[in-house]
């Protein structure tokens, strides 16, 4: 089957990925603009500052019901973001147009903590009450499934475990008992102590208020049918590839993303894709993008057949 490969004309980067994939594939790689949305494309971005384009290549696709966001960050705006769109808050946008979106790879705000007696890594959001609406949104099962808000975004977003109460999603919400009396209670919330919890000193502020238990999502037993899949570079273990936005908590290998591209290919029909983050056109960047690229095409036509 076809599978078209696009580049954003403009974006220099863009073009020469794209050209070595044309040389690489002989796939004939034309501008954004020449996509048909009803066949199945893979968009080359540039770099992850630009990321927000992958909005641009979703929004058409009404059909599709999954969006996987393979990325070191959620790129969902901090509490004090602005409303203007970039490669931050782009998520958001996809989260209004009612799909699901599931995160694979989110690693950075993470904290190693020993909760009840058990080594755990939890992942800090201040800006859960923008994760709207919460029950469309999943984290891969390896990758973080306790989400935790900091005592000094309670306020803005304490509203959350309401949200969480009818959330599938969520198995668990665990409270600290110091803000239980402004929670109404429930069998699904849990209270735990200052004692159950051992937190880096170093962090006073960060402490906990609650923390969301979600529901590992499993590629295993994909309930969505067709899929969109963007992969930004910055996911990648440092050492891999150069790359804006990267930092030492990216916790995927090459191998990793291409084993949950293929695991997702088995179960739903993936009908786009892109790849952005790459900041330079080395050799070792090539080679790199060139393998991702080979394996959703080669994913893409699977999941068709």
């Amino acid at each position: 089957m076809d599978v078209q490969t696009c580049f954003y004309e403009g974006d220099k980067l863009s073009e020469r990925i794209a050209k070595y994939l044309n040389k690489t594939f002989r796939v004939d790689a034309k501008p954004h603009f020449y996509i048909d949305y009803s066949k199945p494309f893979i968009f080359i971005n540039g770099s992850n500052n630009h990321h927000n384009r992958t909005l641009e290549f979703v929004r058409p696709l009404i059909h599709v019901d999954g969006y996987v966001h393979i990325d070191n960050h959620d790129d969902i705006a901090i509490l004090s973001g602005g409303s203007k769109l970039g490669s931050a808050n782009f998520v958001e946008s996809i989260l209004a147009l009612g799909k699901v979106v599931i995160f694979v790879g989110q690693n950075y705000w993470s904290h190693e903590v020993v909760f009840r007696g058990e080594k755990q890594r939890m992942l800090l959001r201040n800006n859960l009450c923008r994760y709207k609406p919460l029950r469309n949104i999943y984290f891969l099962s390896r990758y973080g499934s306790l989400v935790f808000c900091p005592m000094s975004a309670f306020d803005q977003s304490c509203s959350v475990i309401t949200d969480a109460l009818s959330s599938f999603n969520i198995q668990r919400i665990f409270l600290l008992d110091e803000c239980a009396s402004k929670v109404p209670l429930s069998n699904k919330i849990e209270l735990y102590r200052r004692d159950d919890l051992q937190w880096n000193p170093n962090f006073p502020e960060l402490y906990p208020a609650f923390i969301l238990k979600w529901r590992g999502y499993n590629f295993a037993n994909l309930f969505l049918n067709e899929i969109y899949v963007s992969v930004d570079l910055d996911v990648l273990k440092v050492g891999y590839v150069e790359c804006d936005w990267q930092d030492n908590s990216s916790a995927l290998s090459v191998a990793d993303v291409i084993k949950i591209i293929n695991q997702i290919s088995q179960k739903s029909k993936i009908v786009a894709a892109d790849i952005c983050g790459a900041v330079n056109c080395h050799e070792s960047t090539l080679r790199l993008i060139t393998s991702l690229y080979e394996c959703l095409r080669k994913s893409i036509i699977r999941s068709h057949a």
